[in-house]
């Protein structure tokens, strides 16, 4: 059974003048409110997740939890770990209702570290799902294990922070940035249409005769293993020559990394690279790049 906001505004009725500012005054689709929201392993039940009081933003509705509630996950008999997600569900009721409902509850998921599949989008119609976080529950236990916090702010200025890389996720769609420990991330597309995740920052100083790490980021390959890295800072001149890329995928080891820049001509601004392994090209995996320029 999930658990129900004490307070939404958003849905179809009337807005005040003081909920206004509320609903309509943030910056991003999703965000918490302070502290609030967070989940802990426990509580009442089996594989019971405890979610604290706090309140949220998400598809247009500020939904608040006056007091904690607990949360259940169903029992795991896969064999391996199961990853469920902890999200918040907005239900819009039929026109002929003037009030909808915002749910905790927690969607089944698979062996991989990632947000549930049934996961829904359909905001302002039927159902939508923001995440809070990833919980595990390991084969036949009556416990779920540390929840892995997907939670993002929104402040004054419009920016958004993250806990945690998982939260990229679900922060998916094109022009996002978000800081995550330190790091700024920016959801970017490349040449062919892909999205991908780049990482901003200053580079380091160069020194003659030596490296210096001028960009890095993680790529997701395309079903034929190729990737395209597009460098920070508008590119680099001819001077750079050097990449080394780190394959970070979990299903096979990479065998063979081809790359080179582009354009060919005084200034780069992208490493295209392609990833081959033992069994073919390594399509769909996720691959860590470093770039590196020659010190002047």
């Amino acid at each position: 059974m999930g658990t129900v906001a004490d307070v939404n505004y958003g849905f179809k009725g009337q807005v005040t003048s003081a909920q206004t500012p509320l609903v309509l005054g943030k910056g991003a689709l999703y965000s918490v409110i302070g502290s609030g929201l967070k989940a802990t392993a426990g509580g009442a039940g089996d594989r019971a997740v405890t979610v604290s009081a706090g309140t949220a933003w998400g598809d247009g509705v500020l939904s608040t939890w006056n007091t904690s509630g607990v949360v259940n996950a169903a029992a795991n008999a896969t064999g391996s770990t199961r990853w469920d997600t902890l999200v918040i569900r907005r239900h819009w009721q039929p026109a002929s209702s003037p009030t909808g409902t915002s749910t905790l509850m927690l969607l089944t998921g698979g062996s991989s570290k990632a947000v549930a599949v049934s996961r829904q989008t359909d905001r302002g119609v039927t159902n939508s799902d923001q995440p809070i976080a990833l919980v595990p529950v390991a084969n036949g236990s009556a416990v779920v294990g540390t929840p892995v916090d997907l939670r993002c702010w929104s402040g004054n200025g419009g920016g958004l922070v993250a806990e945690n890389v998982e939260a990229l996720q679900y922060l998916d769609e094109k022009g996002t940035t978000v800081r995550i420990a330190g790091v700024e991330w920016s959801r970017l597309e490349d040449g062919t249409g892909t999205l991908y995740w780049g990482q901003a920052f200053e580079p380091f100083p160069n020194v003659p005769g030596q490296y210096s790490i001028v960009g890095s980021g993680n790529v997701t390959t395309d079903v034929n293993g190729y990737g395209v890295f597009n460098l920070p800072h508008g590119g680099f001149p001819t001077t750079l020559n050097g990449a080394f890329i780190q394959d970070a995928s979990t299903n096979d080891a990479a065998q063979q990394i081809t790359f080179r820049f582009r354009p060919q001509g005084s200034t780069r601004t992208a490493v295209a690279f392609r990833m081959h392994g033992n069994s073919g090209p390594m399509g769909s995996t996720t691959n860590r790049i470093y770039v590196l320029a020659v010190g002047q």
